[in-house]
C-alpha cells in the first residue's frame, strides 16, 4: 500500500476528527436549540417532502411515453385525515417505461 499511496498514513492522519470537550458541548447546544424547535423543522421537513414528490412527478412527465395529467390535490373525504388526497386515475406507472426510453427516472 505504502508503494501505491506513499503518503497515505500522513494524509489520513490529517483528516482525523478529534471531538473534544468544546465541540461536544457546542453540539449539545445546537441539539438543544433544534430541539426546541422541533415543531417547525417537521413542518419544514414534510413541506420538503411534498415539493420533492412534486418535482418527481415533474421528472415523470418529462420521460412519459403517454398521456399524463396534473394532479389534483383535494380534501379528506372521512374528514379523519388532516392531509389532503392525491388521486390519480387511467395514468401509467412511472416506471413502466418503454424499453427504448433513454430517459432518467428519479
Amino acid at each position: 500500500m505504502d508503494e501505491k499511496f506513499p503518503n497515505f498514513k500522513e494524509q489520513s492522519q490529517k483528516q482525523s476528527f478529534n471531538i473534544d470537550d468544546k465541540d461536544s458541548e457546542l453540539l449539545q447546544n445546537v441539539l438543544s436549540e433544534f430541539s426546541l424547535h422541533q415543531e417547525c423543522w417537521r413542518q419544514v421537513s414534510t413541506c420538503l417532502a411534498q415539493v420533492d414528490v412534486l418535482l418527481s412527478f415533474t421528472v415523470s412527465v418529462d420521460v412519459a411515453n403517454g398521456p399524463t395529467c396534473r394532479p389534483i390535490f383535494t380534501s379528506s373525504c372521512d374528514g379523519l385525515s388532516k392531509g389532503g388526497i392525491l388521486k390519480i386515475e387511467q395514468l401509467w406507472h412511472p416506471f413502466a417505461l418503454k424499453a427504448e426510453s433513454s430517459g432518467v427516472f428519479v
